[in-house]
């Protein structure tokens, strides 16, 4: 099924409606290229130089001083400034926040709304009160229905920390009219006694279809230490955003239910799946692609250099990986450094209908990076490409 796929590295005129061959200007990507085979995406480069650059960074100062990760990107047309970025924020204190910035193209170049913080920490005793982590957030057309009907326009779900030193997680739950201001997160229910993930439900992804909101999530059952062991993709279903059933590919509910995806055992992902970002394809041509999954993968204990993959499938529920990752670390043999050149993490995977054609998809991904052996913190970075649909 995966080698009718073939991916096109485009450069991105900054007003993000057209595409061109060569072009130089300040942010853009740099000229065409082809890739196929490992499906190998366009990083993002700077102007001029062609370096590798990520497209969001920490400030030095305030709530994001330390770093910059997990992005969760939407794009919500009805908008003066559709591209939102959510995103966890560390102070110089390691305290984890949720961020925001919106800007009026995909690399983030025309900032509209400057870096706020959006979710602090909650009140102590709560389930957020040690951190707010790995935001995923659902624009929910549905809203704008006259009367509304199913509540505000925005909503997220993101992973709070509490209990001592931050080892409880829960998954949290709220909404927002304008995406800036949150009302009350309440902890979502269903995730209490996940057989597969004794240790910690964590990193949401969740869309809207058909009136059910889906959620992917990463699910730990062991301990390394001090560190989380390999992880695994869970699902489940939620009618209202908080009440959540889980459920598998077997027709398994609750607390029988086990993961919809894990490790293979050999490859680039043999050690463990993380941080999974879901896009539903509505205009998919193949049914078995209408689901594409992003993610984050480990080799082994040894090689633990974190590498995305891509899996597609037809219902959420059963997956089939290609063989090869989509996106490596950048050559630690480049000066400068890339900052991305020790891992990649946290995908966030969007499609851009106003880019597409009746043959292709403009795919945009934004994921975090850090570098050679901690070299430097975690920033956000962006690759692109265009998935061509009748490629045989």
């Amino acid at each position: 099924m995966f080698l009718r796929w073939k991916w096109l590295g485009l450069a991105v005129v900054l007003a993000g409606a057209a595409c061109s061959e060569d072009t130089t200007g300040p942010g853009d990507p740099g000229p065409i290229v082809e890739t196929s085979g490992a499906l190998q995406l366009e990083r993002f480069r700077e102007g001029g130089t062609g370096n590798i650059v990520p497209v969001f960074a920490e400030s030095g100062t305030g709530f994001d001083a330390a770093e910059v990760d997990s992005p969760a990107a939407v794009n919500d047309p009805n908008r003066v400034d559709p591209f939102l970025l959510y995103y966890e924020a560390s102070s110089s204190q390691s305290v984890s926040t949720i961020g925001l910035i919106t800007a009026g193209d995909p690399t983030l170049q025309t900032i509209v709304t400057s870096r706020m913080q959006v979710v602090g920490l909650g009140d102590p005793g709560s389930p957020y009160a040690l951190g707010a982590t790995d935001p995923t957030v659902v624009v929910d057309a549905r809203a704008s229905e006259n009367p509304p009907v199913r509540g505000a326009r925005y909503k997220m779900w993101f992973e709070g920390r509490g209990g001592v030193g931050g080892d409880e997680s829960t998954i949290m739950f709220s909404t927002s009219a304008d995406g800036v201001t949150w009302g009350e997160f309440f902890p979502c229910s269903g995730f209490s006694n996940v057989g597969f993930a004794s240790v910690r439900v964590a990193d949401p992804t969740v869309v809207l279809e058909n009136n059910v909101f889906k959620m992917w999530f990463e699910a730990i059952d062991s301990r390394e230490g001090n560190s989380d062991g390999p992880g695994t993709i869970g699902y489940a279903e939620s009618a209202n955003g908080l009440t959540w059933t889980i459920r598998d590919a077997a027709g398994n509910e609750g607390a029988a239910a086990g993961p919809v995806f894990s490790a293979d055992g050999t490859g680039f992902d043999a050690l463990g799946v993380n941080a999974p970002g879901v896009f539903v394809d509505t205009n998919a041509k193949t049914p078995g692609e209408r689901y594409l999954m992003m993610y984050e993968a480990a080799a082994s204990s040894v090689d633990r250099e974190n590498r995305l993959g891509l899996a597609t499938s037809s219902d959420g529920l059963t997956w089939s990986r290609l063989d090869l990752p989509v996106l490596t670390p950048s050559s630690d043999n480049l000066s400068p450094l890339p900052f991305d050149s020790g891992d990649l993490e946290h995908p966030c995977l969007l499609i851009d209908p106003a880019l597409d054609s009746a043959d292709s998809r403009w795919m945009t991904l934004y994921y975090t990076g850090d570098g050679e052996s901690g070299g430097s913190p975690n920033r956000i970075g962006l690759a692109f490409g265009r998935r061509q649909l009748d490629a045989e």
